[in-house]
């Protein structure tokens, strides 16, 4: 009778949605826990490309090439392609289920559709060497069969070219005001995923699940109406085509001040002026997963500098709530740097417009909101995905909690900083507290881990269960320690089971609380169509873990701060990490 009561305990237990996964066994590419091993790898994809707007069409066209490189012990036959604006192509699977919005803790309504609009991408042409690669286009996806497989450590540079209509709406993510503003992502042939874990990673892009990408070196050029402002991923590599150069240089020269760029009036009058004619903008970035750019007329310009950094901030001349939106940019700048590591890039660039929220390399998209507690933080969560994922380079589209959470998690502390002394600051986490009690209800609850079209709302479980870990650590009177701090960091996704394994080592230790362990994989940029060599590793562990004689662990200056905040507890003993 015991044996049977265990088998049926057992068998209740498998069927569960919160039973412990099965992890895989060790690899040479991966550990035991999921962290990369001696052999990790992970594939390389360089852009170089030329984009066309038809403002009078509304139509997009792009040619280029893109030089992927096979890093990995398999020798492969074909590649897979993400032709993301396919999410709105006629008898598309996401107009097929036609899926609800996403539901968000606290009563935000996320539409990831393109309400009602028929779009898609067409590919003009994906060829090697002037000869024309056989393809078959799968809903987002696309395969292309190689002319010869590609073996370890060789690479392939595709011609490509393509146009689609751009939607007034784009699924939340990027999108246009009729023919005078444009928010662009999703907007070029992307390379999907080839990584140890899955093999080729071909989920499709229904809308709710974001993105898993490569990385590697844009070259950008995008040819646009000359009264236009323009702000993309990287660095203008042709800075005499803006004007207001000198403006620019001011914010350079006193650091910590907004500079004006392009004032109300000036904006004002641009978006009734009339100027003939195209310009080429030239954008470029080292080390990213993907390119986001946005252009219009009419548009404000703030920006200014910290640590070296350019801040930059462009919104419509009604859109008044923005008018501290630099300031409050560059508060969470300096802010996330201090407590995740430097934030590693030359610039970025925040706009104002029909996108509720969405985050690029260097590039975020977010609406004009007239509360100032709301302003701030869509601007800061936002910026905090530059760490989470575009540093660290999660599979958003199978782990939305691995970005959204730790995001999430670290955007309550960045609010409790900038609202310090208010009566909001003092009580922001009750927030927290309270969205999570509003929607873990019994028959209701879905598990972190659960993907991204397949949640029926997005609560915030993730950071309520590091803030109940924060707690809890206090009680149990453990310590900080972090270590192996970077901030310049080109890595591939942690596995589900790195974090989770971290998670179950701390429920057997008792004594030990894992908030966060990513490690993370860097590789220098390719000189020319050379690789490098050199390989390094770098870990970013967030922990609580007491020492024998009671004192605190090492922590990174950088980190040291941040972790006392959200812990309660001295950090008595700092080295450089």
């Amino acid at each position: 009778m015991l044996a049977l009561l265990l088998m049926l305990q057992q068998s209740v237990a498998d069927s569960s949605p919160f039973r412990p996964l099965a992890l895989p066994p060790p690899t040479a590419a991966r550990t035991a826990v999921g962290t990369p091993g001696r052999g990790y790898w992970q594939q390389r994809a360089d852009y170089t490309l030329q984009a066309t707007l038809d403002t009078a069409t509304n139509m997009l066209r792009g040619t280029g090439k893109i030089y992927y490189v096979n890093r990995s012990p398999e020798t492969l036959d074909y590649v897979w392609v993400q032709l993301d604006q396919n999410l709105f192509a006629p008898g598309s699977v996401s107009n097929t289920l036609n899926l609800p919005p996403l539901r968000f803790a606290g009563g935000v309504v996320f539409d990831f559709s393109g309400k009602g609009f028929v779009g898609g991408i067409t590919i003009d042409k994906f060829a090697v060497a002037g000869r024309a690669l056989t393809t078959k286009v799968f809903g987002t996806m696309m395969r292309v069969e190689l002319p010869r497989p590609l073996a370890p450590n060789l690479s392939v540079t595709f011609d490509v070219a393509w146009h689609f209509p751009i939607p007034p709406y784009g699924g939340g993510r990027m999108g246009r005001v009729g023919s005078r503003f444009y928010e662009m992502g999703q907007w070029y042939p992307r390379m999907a995923v080839y990584d140890d874990v899955h093999g080729w990673n071909t989920m499709p892009f229904l809308g709710a699940g974001e993105f898993y990408l490569e990385y590697g070196d844009f070259d950008v050029s995008l040819t646009l109406p000359a009264g236009f402002t323009v702000t993309a991923t990287g660095m203008l590599a042709n800075p005499s085509i803006v004007q207001e150069g000198s403006r620019i240089a001011r914010a350079f020269a006193a650091p910590g001040q907004v500079v004006q760029v392009i004032t109300r009036p000036e904006a004002a009058a641009n978006a009734t002026r009339r100027v003939a004619g195209t310009k080429t903008w030239r954008f470029t970035s080292s080390g990213v997963r993907d390119f986001a750019w946005a252009a219009g007329s009419g548009l404000r310009w703030d920006a200014s500098v910290f640590n070296g950094i350019l801040v930059q901030t462009f919104y419509h001349p009604d859109a008044t709530p923005w008018e501290e939106s630099n300031t409050m940019l560059r508060f969470a700048v300096r802010h996330f740097s201090g407590a995740l590591g430097e934030y590693p890039w030359p610039q970025i660039s925040a706009i104002e417009g029909l996108v509720e929220g969405m985050e690029y390399p260097m590039v975020i998209f977010c609406p004009s909101l007239q509360k100032r507690e709301d302003q701030y933080w869509v601007l800061m969560h936002e910026l905090g995905h530059q760490w989470f994922p575009m540093q660290v380079g999660s599979d958003e589209r199978r782990y939305p909690w691995m970005d959204e959470g730790f995001n999430t998690f670290a955007d309550y502390d960045a609010a409790e900083d900038f609202f310090k002394g208010t009566a909001y600051g003092d009580t922001v986490r009750r927030e927290l507290l309270g969205a999570y009690a509003a929607t873990a209800l019994p028959g209701t609850e879905q598990p972190l881990i659960s993907k991204p079209d397949e949640l029926d709302g997005v609560p915030k479980a993730g950071a309520h269960a590091h803030d109940s870990a924060r707690r809890r650590a206090r009680s149990r009177g453990v310590r900080p320690r972090v270590q192996g701090v970077r901030a310049t960091m080109e890595v591939q996704t942690p596995t589900a089971g790195g974090f989770l394994s971290a998670d179950e080592q701390s429920d057997r230790a008792g004594s030990r609380l894992v908030l966060a362990r990513m490690d993370l994989h860097h590789c220098p940029a390719r000189s020319g169509d050379r690789l490098g060599a050199r390989r390094e590793r770098h870990d970013l562990p967030l922990s609580l873990q007491p020492r024998a004689d009671g004192a605190a662990g090492h922590a990174g200056p950088a980190l040291c701060g941040w972790v006392e905040r959200i812990t309660g507890l001295a950090c008595r003993d700092v080295a450089s990490g």
